[in-house]
């Protein structure tokens, strides 16, 4: 069975659009995954960012993405084993994600559902065949058979070293990750 991984952040749910909606920001102008190096930002939009990836309060505000009722299905209905993982950078941001998912998602594999503290290292320090992200670094740095890479203003023209299917949305995600089960069971 084909082993898939989904992120959290900007992926099953909509951080950068919270702060954004919150503060009054533009998402579009959110043209570096690295806030710290972008210079379309001013400073005060930076400080906003940076400081409320360190927020638990923002974490329990984000919405979910269409599409994140279905991600567990192909588990449920034993045809792939579907793990969630994400870091977060600290321990209360990760606590918030922890019981948010484990009490909002359908379906969902508690025991597949890996969470770190730390932002070095690759957030999900789960391996698969499958990955679904929204993080350029994440989908450069690591070796899965197919990469799914969700369409954000961050990551649009960055040309990768390895075949990378772009989605523009979680729901179109799933679908491609359906696609792939459905012929690897063939």
């Amino acid at each position: 069975m084909l082993k898939i991984i989904y992120d959290v952040d900007d992926t099953i749910w909509q951080l950068n659009r919270t702060i954004c909606n919150l503060y009054g920001l533009d998402c579009n102008r959110i043209k570096e995954y690295d806030i710290t190096k972008t210079t379309v930002l001013t400073e005060e939009e930076k400080r906003i960012l940076l400081e409320s990836y360190h927020n638990a309060e923002i974490f329990k505000l984000c919405q979910y993405n269409k599409g994140y009722e279905r991600v567990f299905n192909l588990e449920r209905l034993g045809l792939a084993n579907v793990y969630i993982s994400s870091a977060s950078l600290n321990e209360e941001i990760r606590k918030v994600k922890e019981y948010r998912l484990l009490k909002e998602i359908p379906n969902i594999n508690k025991k597949h559902v890996k969470l770190t503290v730390g932002r070095n290292t690759y957030q999900g320090r789960v391996k698969g065949d499958i990955l679904i992200d929204d993080s350029p670094i994440n989908i450069e740095k690591e070796d899965f058979k197919y990469n799914i890479l969700i369409n954000q203003p961050y990551n649009y023209g960055i040309v990768f070293s390895k075949p990378v299917i772009r989605v523009d949305s979680l729901n179109q995600a799933v679908d491609v990750v359906e696609e792939f089960v459905r012929n690897d069971v063939k």
